[in-house]
């Protein structure tokens, strides 16, 4: 059932009524900055942001994944902004102002698994003898490095953490 309230027609009106529900419903900030990527390049490669929703079809989005392709984009990075794509065109499903999202045929990248790269014992011990422990600096650093080895964080997970007192 389509949302007989207000409806949004063009893809502009629609990114916006998006983003505002993303903030309201506490996406993080770099969640959002995603969708404005993604939006970014869908509207780029339309050649203009001003499109009817009802005209965008899953060919669009197949011709947007060979274009991105054939431009070199890694398989990754497409599909990060393919399933950015996909949560704004359900969230218009859901809200009534589309009956069909035009992304539900289309398919996400296979990607070949990537494990972690993992240190041989013997380049952790160079590492940890390379840090000079009599320092307050150097101290820092050495419990950096056991958090890193120990927890397998990402360094932006490492710089994220807080203190909960």
């Amino acid at each position: 059932m389509l949302n007989s309230n207000h409806t949004i027609r063009c893809l502009p009106e629609a990114i916006e009524a998006f983003t505002l529900f993303a903030r309201i419903e506490g996406r993080s900030p770099k969640t959002i900055q995603t969708y404005h990527v993604a939006f970014q390049d869908l509207t780029g490669f339309l050649g203009s942001s001003n499109v009817e929703l009802l005209q965008l079809t899953s060919g669009d989005f197949r011709r947007w994944i060979e274009t991105r392709l054939n431009e070199d984009y890694s398989k990754v990075t497409i599909n990060i902004r393919l399933r950015a794509l996909r949560a704004f065109f359900n969230w218009l499903v859901q809200e009534g102002y589309l009956q069909q999202s035009p992304l539900e045929q289309v398919k996400q990248l296979r990607v070949p698994k990537q494990y972690p790269y993992v240190l041989a014992e013997i380049q952790v011990q160079a590492l940890l003898k390379a840090i000079d422990r009599n320092t307050w600096t150097g101290k820092r650093n050495w419990a950096i490095v056991l958090t890193l080895l120990d927890t397998m964080l990402r360094r932006s997970e490492l710089t994220h953490l807080g203190c909960v007192h």
